[in-house]
């Protein structure tokens, strides 16, 4: 047998991305012990380092895959010098080696699925539209299909809603990661509930696995500024007054909670620009490679303050709180549904509006005064979340021994 894995960041430089896949092959593997598993990437040196026994499939040869769909389209549809032309490019690409082992992969893999993210989205519109056309060729030849550990929305963008509902209903299972929105929104897109299982974010078991004996001491912080987070130096400013009250108040360390790790809008450089490395600040200017060595640090903390959802994510599967800075819709919608997964032990501030400094130094210190009291009911649910999770792969290895 072999599996195709659309891996939701070819880039493989956000360690919460990396979790997921991780946690899907090693979850594919124990499903399927003699399988073959592709996964596409845009790092295939990375890749291998990050998940052993997996076969890289360079992520190019999709996209020029996806790309010449539509030069082979616009060929068929015109005659003359531009059709010519058109049949020119087509004959170009199918001669590309990248294409030829992603089409390889694609041909000859049994089942095909679509590792979790948050990329089903308007905002990641060209990822998401290259995830459904796989996808859907996928569905077209008889594979199995599935998506893991989703986040869903907004999906507002008419091209993307219109790809959606052709593609989604027939995918043969679909792991949500939060029940908040996700849910109501495949439903408007016409797929069934009983095609879709609320399984928590895929990465929560390896934090959870990770976890501390006790509840650490430091204050973990992390910000995004990016355009999809709407966060930016405006807010810097206050943030950063709310943290230095905060440690003098509790008289913590912070320690610097990087997850994007490299590339454009990475995060220790944000970090670095809110939080200088100095006495009392940990680990500001530091890169971290994997995802172990994030969650080992997270481990130290007693609460976190993140504006990106993954730190999020391993500190509650450690039992410690988290105060969720949002301001776009994409960011509200994915701390709101983390929330919901979690309880009140996971606080989300916004960034709009008055009193922000206030706001945040109380949800600060709501955090520190209940983590105690809180962590067996984030652990408790962290639990229920990993055994949805496995219920969900059982499910999909059961469709698989129907089929043949």
């Amino acid at each position: 047998m072999r599996v195709l894995i659309e891996n939701g960041s070819h880039g493989m430089r956000n360690l919460g991305d990396i979790a997921m896949l991780q946690v899907a092959v090693r979850r594919l593997q124990d499903l399927w012990p003699h399988a073959s598993i592709d996964v596409l990437t845009g790092d295939e040196d990375r890749l291998p380092q990050m998940c052993p026994n997996v076969r890289p499939v360079p992520e190019r040869g999709s996209r020029i895959w996806s790309q010449g769909l539509g030069v082979y389209d616009n060929a068929a549809g015109h005659t003359g010098r531009l059709g010519r032309r058109l049949n020119q490019v087509w004959r170009r690409l199918v001669h590309h080696g990248d294409l030829r082992r992603f089409l390889f992969s694609l041909d000859h893999s049994e089942v095909v699925v679509a590792s979790g993210g948050g990329y089903i989205n308007d905002i990641f519109e060209p990822h998401a539209m290259r995830v459904l056309t796989i996808l859907e060729a996928a569905i077209q030849s008889g594979k199995l299909t599935a998506m893991l550990g989703q986040g869903v929305g907004p999906l507002e963008s008419p091209r993307l809603r219109a790809k959606a509902t052709s593609v989604l209903p027939r995918v043969h299972l679909i792991g949500v990661r939060e029940k908040h929105t996700g849910p109501a929104i495949l439903e408007t897109l016409g797929v069934e509930p009983a095609r879709v299982i609320v399984t928590g974010d895929d990465a929560i078991q390896p934090a959870y696995d990770r976890r501390p004996e006790r509840l650490g001491t430091r204050l973990g912080f992390n910000l995004r500024v990016a355009s999809y987070s709407m966060t930016g130096a405006t807010h810097m400013d206050t943030i950063q007054s709310a943290l230095n009250e905060a440690t003098v108040r509790h008289g913590v360390a912070l320690v610097s909670l990087p997850v994007l790790s490299r590339g454009t809008n990475a995060d220790p450089e944000t970090i670095e620009r809110l939080l200088p490395t100095a006495d009392g600040r940990v680990g500001c200017r530091e890169v971290l490679d994997d995802p172990a060595d994030l969650i080992e640090r997270i481990g130290h903390c007693r609460v976190v303050v993140t504006g990106s959802y993954h730190a999020g994510v391993f500190a509650l599967a450690q039992g410690i709180p988290v105060i969720g800075l949002a301001n776009s819709p994409y960011y509200v919608s994915k701390f709101q549904g983390l929330a919901d997964q979690f309880g009140a032990a996971c606080e989300v501030v916004l960034l709009d509006g008055e009193c922000l400094r206030e706001r945040l130094t109380g949800a600060i210190d709501r955090a520190y005064a209940s983590a105690e009291r809180t962590r067996p009911q984030l652990l408790e649910s962290a639990e229920r979340q990993i055994s949805a999770g496995r219920s969900f792969y059982q499910r999909l290895a059961a469709l698989s021994t129907s089929r043949r």
